[in-house]
């Protein structure tokens, strides 16, 4: 007896031929559709963190910005009273002393509102960060869990 092979037809054969790259092909989709949706979700996460450093940037460089305008207003009238007070001097000696008594107070409140300038600064820097930090820490993480 002769043995018979049985033939597919060439549409049998396309569908056998398709249907199991068409699963994995799926799969492929479904995981670069979530990727995306991950990718879109960091991204907009990433925006907000930048949003809310940008802010925190702004609150600090505003109180800069009005402390640097408190010392200037208290160095003017500071400077103004000096200039009262040594054109009212008696003798050449008060003078002396009285522009010496102003030059070293007008540097200590220098000094002290440089240090004070130096610590808002840092203090800004660590809040504006913060949020870039955080976001940054979020992004490690999903890319170590993703792997």
């Amino acid at each position: 007896m002769a043995k018979t092979e049985k033939m597919m037809s060439p549409f049998s054969a396309f569908e056998a031929f398709t249907s199991g790259p068409s699963d994995s092909l799926k799969k492929g989709m479904e995981q670069a559709m979530s990727a995306a949706g991950d990718f879109g979700n960091l991204s907009r996460d990433g925006l907000a963190a930048v949003s809310e450093s940008a802010k925190a940037s702004a609150k600090g460089m505003k109180e800069m910005n009005e402390q640097a305008m408190s010392y200037a207003q208290e160095a003017y009238s500071a400077g103004m009273e000096a200039t009262r007070s040594i054109s009212s001097a008696q003798s050449v000696s008060e003078a002396v002393e009285l522009q010496t008594a102003y030059a070293k107070s007008a540097m200590d409140a220098y000094v002290e509102q440089m240090s004070s300038f130096m610590n808002l600064a840092a203090g800004t820097m660590r809040e504006s960060i913060e949020p870039l930090n955080a976001h940054a820490s979020q992004m490690v993480e999903k890319m170590q869990s993703a792997s």
